[in-house]
């Protein structure tokens, strides 16, 4: 379901472009949550745009690594455990330091587990199935923290991927955490900024 013209673009550019960058935007442009393809195109153009001239910079990749696991855990997996009705677990996510280096990626990614157990350990159905969510944040810290040529791009792949790991929530939410994926990234400005 992806939109001809940015995966035409992005294909272009694939060899000049951060592989986490590329994945990122490949996931979001597969996504089956876009209101309309004109949509799709209105948020991910200017990102496939902005991607021009990123690559090559250790140091930036390593730091939108954090970013983007700091928006999973912090962002998306709490969305998703408000939604399965679980808002303490939510409030211990949204509790944690931001992620800004591999200290505070592996503590993000240590209760993230712990998380994912006790949701796990909760056994009901509806709730264990957003415990997927939890996993995938830790997925996403567990690769900043590493920070290997591919955490980059793994914890982009796991923040990108939360959503496959839990029932779709509301367009509008998806489209805000969209955004701050895209503002992690460094592919758009925030908002009134």
């Amino acid at each position: 379901m992806r939109n001809k013209l940015i995966s035409t673009m992005l294909e272009v550019q694939r060899k000049v472009v951060e592989p986490d960058v590329y994945r990122l935007l490949m996931r979001l442009d597969d996504s089956a949550m876009w209101g309309s393809d004109a949509e799709r195109t209105e948020v991910l153009l200017p990102a496939v745009v902005r991607v021009l001239g990123m690559r090559g910079d250790v140091e930036a990749r390593r730091l939108r690594s954090f970013r983007l696991a700091d928006v999973a855990v912090s962002v998306i997996a709490p969305a998703a455990l408000d939604s399965a009705k679980l808002p303490e677990m939510a409030s211990r996510l949204r509790a944690l330091v931001p992620i800004t280096d591999e200290v505070t990626a592996t503590a993000a990614r240590d209760e993230c587990r712990k998380v994912y157990v006790d949701v796990d350990d909760a056994a009901d159905a509806y709730a264990a199935t957003y415990a997927a969510a939890c996993a995938v944040a830790a997925a996403a810290a567990d690769a900043a923290a590493a920070a290997t040529v591919d955490a980059d791009a793994d914890a982009a792949d796991a923040a990108a991927a939360t959503y496959a790991a839990a029932s779709a929530p509301e367009h509008d939410v998806w489209r805000s955490h969209v955004d701050a994926l895209l503002v992690a990234a460094g592919l758009a400005d925030e908002k009134g900024a």
